[in-house]
């Protein structure tokens, strides 16, 4: 997790892909993961990304907890409501909260 933002040093454009790449030409395990996260419905599925994209959603960009409204609204303001990055923040929340309701 403490990785996966690891992209930003190229700027904020797909940087989640940029720091995948960058840890998978070094190795790292869990590459994908970085690569994937903030997709909704990616072509690649883990319980690692799944527990990234929840811990994700929850965390502000200065590093505190928020609720996941909180969150959606700090990514609309930044991307706004029409971007791929709302839309696809949006959809993962909406399947926690419905795996959540109906656990």
């Amino acid at each position: 997790g403490l990785l996966h933002d690891i992209g930003y040093i190229y700027g904020p454009k797909d940087h989640n892909k940029t720091g995948g790449n960058l840890l998978k030409q070094s190795g790292y395990q869990y590459w994908q993961e970085v690569y994937y996260h903030g997709n909704y419905a990616p072509l690649y599925s883990s319980y690692e990304l799944t527990l990234l994209n929840y811990a994700d959603m929850h965390i502000s960009p200065d590093g505190k907890y928020v609720s996941f409204e909180e969150r959606l609204e700090d990514i609309k303001s930044r991307y706004g409501d029409t971007s791929e990055e709302y839309q696809n923040s949006l959809n993962l929340i909406k399947d926690f909260k419905q795996f959540f309701d109906d656990v």
